[in-house]
């Protein structure tokens, strides 16, 4: 587009496009029109947070767009492309091309896709192969969408406290980090690396509606002092009776990270959004009174209890 506009500044942005699409997408041009077409405007009509959301794929700011209803419908597009270009190597390999940010987004919401869609959102690993030799940035995607898929599994590695509790009152989250640590203590293997201080400081600050617009609800705080810290094994630290709005988050530490969102996932209109939130951490080294020689805190996931 660029490089026609800058040798025809008069031409046309949508014969442009008309031209390319038809000579990349063959038979499946009209409906990548459509796709890329709805895409754009989905993305011009976002609410446009901060980075640090956007980093976090936050449905309810940056990528509102990105709907479990478009999804779907995306996705079927996709597959009539497909079909329609499956006798065109070339062709066909352009949609792939198309349709693998689509898979990164169907990924990290496969959990919500499949309880929306359980007849098409069946087979995780089919969209998995989708998005084949992973670029760097992929990478830290693929890993997120693996963990909360993996913590909707509420029959696996649940702390020996909450086991009791029915698995349609739970929902666990990991909390997103650009690295992730590797712990084989850790429930699922990895753990959220916080800086280490004392008192040790986190703790819930919602934010309603637009989380941009300046208005806040209730905030709980937490400070644990060394005598609250086991060193070296994972404590359930609770925040108690706090109401999930859009825009929930939970901090760790004066730098506020790392932090996760789940807001989105949990606050339904007209119900009671309630929780008991739980925060599994691991203390050690010497500040805790621990045997590690290097102070490190570890989250290796969160827990919320619907009251």
């Amino acid at each position: 587009m660029f490089l026609r506009l800058a040798q025809d500044i008069d031409a046309d942005p949508a014969g442009l496009i008309r031209d390319y699409t038809d000579h990349t997408c063959g038979a499946a041009a009209g409906l990548a029109r459509r796709y890329l077409g709805e895409l754009e405007a989905g993305q011009n009509n976002a609410v446009i947070p901060t980075s640090l959301s956007a980093a976090q794929f936050n449905v309810n700011g940056a990528f509102s767009y990105l709907s479990l209803t478009n999804l779907y419908r995306w996705q079927r597009w996709c597959d009539e492309m497909a079909r329609l270009t499956a006798n065109d190597p070339r062709c066909s390999r352009n949609v792939e091309s198309l349709r693998r940010p689509l898979e990164l987004a169907t990924l990290l919401r496969f959990r919500e896709l499949h309880q929306a869609y359980p007849e098409y959102f069946s087979d995780y690993q089919t969209h998995q192969r989708r998005v084949a030799n992973p670029r760097n940035e992929e990478k830290g995607i693929l890993f997120m969408s693996n963990m909360r898929l993996k913590l909707a599994d509420m029959s696996r590695a649940m702390p020996l406290e909450l086991k009791a509790v029915p698995a349609e009152r739970l929902h666990r989250e990991f909390v997103y980090t650009a690295a992730p640590v590797a712990d084989p203590e850790a429930a699922f293997g990895y753990a959220a690396g916080i800086k280490p201080e004392l008192p040790l400081t986190f703790g819930i600050y919602p934010l309603l509606d637009d989380e941009w617009d300046g208005r806040s609800g209730p905030r709980h705080d937490r400070s644990l002092n060394k005598d609250e810290i086991e060193p070296g094994v994972y404590q359930l630290h609770k925040i108690p009776d706090i109401e999930v709005v859009l825009g929930t988050h939970l901090w760790f530490t004066r730098s506020w990270r790392p932090d996760l969102r789940f807001g989105g996932d949990l606050c339904r209109p007209g119900q009671d959004n309630r929780y008991d939130l739980y925060v599994s951490l691991k203390c050690d080294g010497p500040l805790f009174g621990g045997k590690a020689t290097v102070d490190t805190v570890l989250c290796d996931q969160v827990i919320l209890i619907k009251k």
